[in-house]
């Protein structure tokens, strides 16, 4: 019932330990002196590597069970703490590190929902830390400093925080045509307590003010440089992007390539997966879509997305075994994984460590990120 963040330093291309790292001590109370490719707990409680920080330091931040992390571009940590069990006062939160590379300092608080306590709180306008969230299932953030959540589940929303160190409001709140409040809290997708799923009868949406849309179980959420949102619907089994419009003349090349080449601003559209009222289980043969547009393929459980600095998109497909690509075309293909729909399970001496990615045998991804370069990716296998 404990969960703490772990960090290994690398030596290629660092020039300073980060100040979460170095902020870390002995329990001869001591700084460590961190080694490459050695790990390290940074964070969570008890203290499993001793350490002798203060309660409420970051060493001592509680955690009941992690779904999510994410570095900003400055490396403050973010994380999602999206259950409850052995204490009343912890979990159901979103809590940010922030590491102060100038003072070397570093500070943990809470920055969304109420510690211990979860439920479902209309949340549009009002401190995020007032609000009751449940199933956290993914946190980002934009290039401007904003916050964005995915409250999964029975919620089923997406919201975004203007961050009062924000340099810009969130593009997506400016194009539903909100005038949002520093350190306030906004529903961007998605109904509270309107659940759409599991398996609907009809599509819930598409084409449609992406502030009054219903979600089925989203999972991860990505903004892109130019702020537009990229959404994993689960049961559904489709991507969404949600349109702000036009950056130097251009409409994200996923959607321009999925038919949308004039879109609503505000507007939610699928992009990838086809809708099926059995989405959970649509895509049981290989090689679901591969080599087709995107619109025309099949997802299956859809987890994490990210999105490159060129605009080609990755999906960890979860129930298909494998991670997809689709390119600024618009067309999908499989690039790590052998495309295997509801497979069972692989010895980790028979997954093809040292292989081809499209050989291997990974089973039910649920997470992926870049390096700092957004070339090298990383897949979490569960």
């Amino acid at each position: 019932d404990n969960s703490y963040v772990w960090m290994v330093p690398s030596n290629e291309g660092a020039t300073k330990v980060p100040p979460l790292l170095a902020a870390v001590t002995t329990k001869a109370c001591t700084p460590v002196n961190p080694v490459a490719g050695d790990i390290y707990q940074v964070t969570g409680y008890p203290v499993l590597s001793g350490g002798c920080g203060s309660t409420g330091s970051h060493e001592f931040a509680p955690y009941v069970n992690i779904s999510a992390i994410w570095f900003d571009t400055n490396d403050n940590l973010y994380i999602a703490d999206s259950g409850q069990s052995w204490s009343t006062s912890v979990g159901y939160d979103v809590s940010e590190i922030i590491q102060d590379t100038t003072s070397g300092t570093v500070t943990v608080k809470i920055i969304a929902g109420t510690a211990g306590q979860s439920g479902s709180t209309a949340a549009n306008g009002t401190s995020p830390t007032s609000i009751m969230l449940g199933a956290i299932t993914d946190v980002k953030t934009d290039s401007f400093g904003n916050v964005y959540i995915v409250d999964g589940n029975s919620n089923s929303v997406v919201y975004a925080i203007y961050m009062s160190d924000a340099t810009a409001p969130p593009p997506v709140l400016v194009a539903e045509g909100v005038t949002p409040t520093k350190g306030y809290i906004y529903i961007i997708a998605g109904s509270m307590d309107n659940y759409c799923g599991p398996s609907p009868s009809s599509p819930c949406y598409q084409n449609a003010p992406a502030n009054s849309t219903i979600l089925s179980e989203p999972q991860s959420v990505f903004v892109d440089a130019a702020g537009n949102v990229y959404i994993t619907d689960n049961y559904e089994a489709v991507l969404d992007i949600i349109y702000v419009g036009k950056v130097n003349g251009a409409v994200p090349p996923v959607l321009k390539a999925a038919g949308y080449s004039n879109p609503t601003v505000g507007n939610i559209y699928i992009v990838a997966g086809t809708y099926s009222s059995t989405a959970l289980t649509a895509c049981t043969t290989t090689p679901c879509g591969d080599g087709q547009l995107a619109t025309a393929a099949t997802l299956n459980y859809p987890e994490e997305v990210l999105v490159d600095s060129t605009g080609n998109v990755y999906i960890a497909d979860y129930d298909d075994n494998a991670i997809r690509k689709i390119d600024i075309s618009g067309y999908i293909s499989t690039i790590a994984g052998v495309d295997n729909p509801s497979g069972s399970q692989v010895a980790l001496s028979s997954a093809g460590a040292g292989g081809a990615a499209i050989s291997a045998k990974i089973y039910k991804p649920n997470t992926i990120t870049f390096d700092s370069t957004r070339s090298n990716l990383y897949i979490g296998d569960s």
